[in-house]
């Protein structure tokens, strides 16, 4: 039985989670019911759990700390997120801490949660399966040379830590201690491919031209050059290099490389900004490039994010007037001026993901919206995506399928009156609403559609207006630098005064406090 430890200082949650979720059916037992984090991380260094489910605001310990502690000791451990908090701050600090899901409590369903532990547990069940599988290859054959040259590979990613026996390994693999060296970012640039032999063909050509070729994935490897072959990796000898990989594999390819390498000790310094700053600079190059990494261009320092919040802003505007062609006009703006500006791919990514992350968060703030959206599995597919037009079509394509479930929520029946009413509202954030215009809007009598609107979503229309310009105002202020007075004229305030006071009651914060919090 795979073992559950539920964390939450609220007793009713533990109780639901506890006794209402049929774990047994996912071969899953709860070992540990604990009221903070504290209590929590004794316990696991007694037995550490397979999966944890923990709220993130408790005393003494909070979820994201406990989470830390645990990873520390076992970064195979599934975690879910719990918590009252519909934050970007908070879910970023989750999806980085490689949570399975973000679950608000308002949200929280037993179907939901049931769908969540089925993928869990297949999951687990994956891992255990390969483990094994990885025991019997090495008992039976010991630690192939494919995975020592990839544990070479993230050896040297982690410049700056203790030598570990680096060099006594780059020893092992025939590289020589002294001399004149040279090493490549190799980047297989059609789509992933179902040929695993490639890798092979790689090998064997860039044996032929004296090189050692380290395989780090599906998609890239490191090649290393020493002595006469090192002029084969310079700026001038790329491009013959690239034409007769590309004859190997059958395969267009882009190579990186950085030369003027003396001894072992300097490599791997250069391997770890190969990694690093090579992935960087493949995911805006064309397919087919050859370059020396030292003479690009450096990569943006200024601050974007009047740039990213203004897209982002727009992009909210298209989604809620579900206009296909404008998503995807904006979508290509934003790459561009990525690609323009030299913006770094983690802050492009970053953005894609809050641009998501807003738009998820508002479908289920607006409607009972069916998440087939996992942020534990849009973050890691994000980290994965290399180049910047798989990204842009990876995006459209997440954005269209949110259009299409929105669309058939409106379709249904019974609740699509007050669905419309908060498309209306979403459509207006930053004017005056009332009750008589939502209402005219759809039709409906006002005393009629508020005594509905209350009875279908437990609140009056006018606090749900509220509601959804509090959620707007406290976005415009951690994303721009507009004074409040002007966040407030945008909303549709015409005093500031009133703004702030309804802020405050919303937040628990004034918006100057809110701002520097």
């Amino acid at each position: 039985m795979y073992r559950v430890m539920l964390v939450d200082d609220d007793l009713p949650v533990l109780e639901f989670l506890s006794s209402a979720i049929p774990w047994a059916e996912f071969g899953m037992e709860v070992r540990h019911c604990c009221k903070n984090g504290a209590i929590a991380l004794e316990r696991a260094i007694e037995e550490m759990p397979d999966l944890v489910i923990t709220d993130i605001g408790m005393p003494v310990m909070d979820g994201l700390e406990l989470l830390r502690e645990l990873r520390s000791r076992d970064a195979r451990i599934r975690a879910v997120v719990l918590s009252c908090m519909n934050e970007f701050s908070y879910a970023q600090q989750a999806i980085k801490l490689q949570v399975v899901d973000y679950l608000l409590k308002e949200t929280m369903t037993v179907p939901t949660i049931v769908e969540l532990l089925g993928r869990v547990a297949a999951d687990l069940a994956q891992e255990r399966q390969e483990a094994v599988r990885s025991e019997t290859l090495a008992s039976l054959h010991g630690l192939g040379a494919s995975l020592r040259k990839r544990s070479f590979l993230e050896n040297a990613a982690r410049d700056g830590r203790e030598d570990n026996g680096w060099e006594q390994e780059a020893v092992a693999l025939g590289l020589p201690e002294q001399g004149e060296m040279a090493v490549a970012l190799c980047r297989l640039d059609g789509p992933e491919t179902a040929d695993r032999q490639w890798p092979e063909r790689l090998e064997a050509a860039a044996s032929d031209a004296s090189l050692l070729c380290l395989p780090r994935d599906e998609q890239t490897c490191v090649l290393i050059a020493w002595g006469d072959a090192t002029g084969v990796l310079t700026a001038a000898r790329l491009h013959p290099l690239r034409e007769r990989l590309e004859q190997a594999v059958g395969e267009p390819v882009s190579l990186l490389s950085i030369d003027g390498i003396h001894g072992i000790g300097p490599l791997r310094p250069a391997l770890a900004k190969l990694l690093a700053s090579g992935l960087d600079y493949a995911f805006y190059l064309p397919d087919r490039s050859a370059a020396d990494l030292s003479a690009l261009p450096p990569f943006a320092s200024e601050d974007v994010v009047l740039l990213c919040t203004d897209l982002a802003r727009q992009m909210r505007e298209a989604f809620l007037q579900e206009d296909e062609e404008r998503i995807t006009l904006l979508l290509q703006e934003w790459m561009t001026l990525a690609r323009d500006q030299r913006i770094l791919p983690g802050t492009v990514r970053e953005w894609t993901f809050k641009m998501l992350y807003d738009n998820q968060a508002s479908l289920l703030a607006r409607a009972p919206f069916p998440s087939r959206f996992s942020l534990e599995m849009l973050y890691a597919s994000l980290s994965a995506i290399g180049r910047v037009e798989e990204l842009a079509a990876w995006t459209r394509l997440r954005f269209l399928e949110r259009l299409e479930a929105v669309r058939g929520l409106a379709g249904g029946s019974g609740r699509q009156e007050i669905l419309q009413a908060k498309r209306y509202v979403d459509r207006h954030v930053h004017s005056r609403i009332t009750l008589e215009e939502a209402a005219g809007h759809i039709s409906l009598n006002p005393s009629y559609f508020s005594r509905l609107f209350k009875k279908e979503t437990g609140m009056s229309f006018i606090h749900y207006v509220t509601l959804v310009k509090m959620e707007r105002a406290k976005e415009m202020l951690s994303q721009s630098s507009d004074s409040v007075e002007r966040v407030s004229e945008q909303l549709g305030y015409e005093n500031k005064s009133y703004f702030a006071k309804v802020f405050k009651m919303h937040t628990g914060k004034a918006p100057g406090e809110y701002r520097r919090a």
